[in-house]
């Protein structure tokens, strides 16, 4: 009896597993085509070299739901700007979520708010609420270029805080530059109301100031807290991926600038009172980006009180309590923690990444997770690009308008391709996705390949051999054997066999046809040409090509949140 019923049991294998296959392919068809699941490379990444995964909270771990909590942060900054003594008049702009993106540059001396390229060109400007005309660009910046050099004329807007900070900013200015007792000076530096003087640096220094306390001292947090289902994400996918990197061997740590009592409060809505197993170590008050620097001791936390014990901690960082503060040097030398073996996940390429690595070279890896915002909006572009594809296939043309074709370039090329946050993304960031949960959707010794790229004289070389083939060939039969080629100089390059173990060959299928239909999107797009209204122009072949290859070269397609960027620290800058 018990011989028959094993291969009974047996026999249903197969049903299961042609279900389970069914799915699985559902699944990836539905992962292929949302590039909201994906992770996308800079640089090359084996995750099962990863021994470290660390993770920062605010806008990582847990992230925070858009407009709601940057309409709280303006309105406590607005609040603390009017005790310090300015107009109650303010409290009568509302705030507009979709004004300010990340990456954007504040100058300080004019008071205008720029959006620069990766290398200080000003592509455009605004001076308060107004589009800044080329003449007054010209005027103020005679080559139509800002530098760096002068750090303390320019403020950067890298961080996801600095969105409502941003727009505090411009509504300062556009209220004193339309208000009816001022008057812009004459060196366009400030406003005047009779001998008083407002500069446009001052009104900086002060929302600056407003800024840091309603971080550290006002009662935004308490706020948070008090309304957790208002202002946080709760999503159960965090104890899943914490799970799954322990299960393959993997060690977690937490690492964020908050304190104990709001970082308490935080994981224990998203994981449960018991946050502190799901991390090896748990660090608070890390105070970066001084801790990849020089950082200062570690401490234990007591969580009675919230406040970090008297003295000094020395020993091993011990699983489930928690500590404040402490540096890398210190975190590496008490794990054993070697070169390449760490991943950092946050927020902020700024405050975790570009500082420490100018300060200092260390063997350390880091990944960073910013959001990929506009996400209906960016949709709504494909789609919109895809129908105007098929209508120029057919023949009709369809109508856009100067303004839309305007506003079309501004967002596809000013925002996406030349913004200086894509550039140092490019730089100092190895891996970038829309969420940091994305890893739940890769192996743990998935390797991480970065596209090819070719140089200016590589490309007119390519473009040169196509010009000969040309002319000793026509038709079709060209233009398949230049793509052939290019298809087998990428294959040789990406080949899954040759960087991959013997695990990679169960996706290796799924690779050749994700990389087969970007080649064809890529070619088509770089040829200039609709010549074959059949085939690979479809919506999903767009999607699939506006965000695995552009989001890789771009990492500010309309950014706001979230990406995942991978930082190596081994290389000095």
């Amino acid at each position: 009896m018990e011989s028959t019923k094993g291969p009974a049991k047996s026999a249903a294998n197969p049903e299961e597993t042609s279900i389970m296959s069914s799915e699985v392919k559902k699944e990836w068809r539905a992962f292929e085509n949302d590039p909201c699941k994906q992770v996308f490379s800079n640089r090359s990444v084996y995750l099962q070299k990863i021994r470290y995964y660390g993770f920062d909270m605010d806008f990582t771990l847990a992230i925070y739901k858009s407009p709601d909590y940057e309409i709280l942060l303006y309105n406590s900054i607005i609040n603390r700007l009017i005790l310090l003594g300015y107009p109650e008049q303010l409290r009568s702009f509302p705030y507009e979520q979709d004004f300010a993106i990340r990456g954007l540059w504040f100058d300080r001396t004019f008071g205008n708010l720029l959006k620069v390229d990766g290398f200080g060109n000003i592509l455009v400007g605004l001076h308060g609420y107004n589009y800044l005309r080329r003449s007054d660009i010209k005027k103020q910046y005679p080559n139509k270029f800002i530098s760096l050099r002068h750090p303390e004329n320019i403020l950067v807007m890298n961080s996801l805080f600095d969105i409502a900070h941003t727009y505090v900013l411009i509504t300062l200015i556009h209220y004193f530059d339309n208000h009816k007792d001022y008057e812009r000076t004459s060196d366009g530096t400030g406003v005047r109301n009779g001998d008083t003087i407002i500069s446009y640096k001052s009104l900086a220094e002060d929302v600056l100031s407003a800024v840091n306390y309603v971080h550290n001292d006002s009662s935004l947090k308490s706020d948070v807290l008090r309304n957790l289902d208002k202002y946080i994400i709760k999503d159960n996918r965090i104890k899943s991926l914490l799970k799954l990197i322990s299960a393959h061997g993997g060690r977690t740590f937490l690492l964020t600038n908050s304190n104990y009592s709001y970082t308490n409060g935080i994981l224990s809505y998203l994981i449960g009172s018991d946050w502190t197993s799901y991390f090896d170590v748990s660090i608070v008050d890390a105070k970066k980006p001084l801790w990849f620097v020089k950082g200062t001791v570690f401490r234990q936390i007591d969580t009675e009180t919230g406040t970090p014990k008297i003295g000094v901690h020395q020993g091993l960082l011990q699983k489930g309590d928690v500590y404040a503060g402490g540096n890398s040097d210190d975190f590496r030398r008490l794990f054993n923690a070697r070169d390449r073996e760490v991943l950092y996940i946050g927020d902020h390429i700024f405050g975790d990444v570009l500082k420490s690595k100018k300060t200092k070279v260390t063997n350390y890896k880091m990944c960073q997770f910013c959001k990929l915002s506009y996400r209906k909006e960016l949709r709504r572009w494909i789609n919109a690009t895809a129908k105007w594809v098929r209508c120029f296939e057919a023949g009709h043309v369809p109508h856009f308008s100067r303004h839309s074709s305007r506003n079309w370039l501004d967002k596809c090329l000013l925002q996406a391709f030349l913004g200086f946050l894509r550039l140092q993304v490019e730089r100092f960031a190895d891996l970038y996705s829309s969420s940091c949960y994305n890893l739940l959707y890769y192996p743990h010794f998935y390797f991480f390949r970065a596209p090819m790229t070719l140089m200016p004289h590589e490309v007119n070389t390519d473009r040169c051999i196509r010009e000969r083939k040309s002319s000793s060939s026509s038709g079709r039969g060209n233009e398949l054997v230049l793509r052939n080629s290019f298809e087998k100089k990428v294959e040789e390059k990406v080949s899954i066999e040759r960087i991959a173990p013997k695990q990679y060959h169960t996706f290796k299928k799924t690779h050749q046809q994700l990389m087969r239909k970007t080649l064809q999107v890529k070619q088509a797009m770089m040829d200039r040409r609709f010549q074959n209204p059949n085939s690979i122009f479809r919506k999903s072949s767009i999607l699939h090509f506006l965000t695995s290859d552009a989001a890789s070269h771009s990492s500010t397609l309309y950014t706001n949140r979230f990406y995942l960027i991978c930082t190596n620290f081994q290389t000095s800058i």
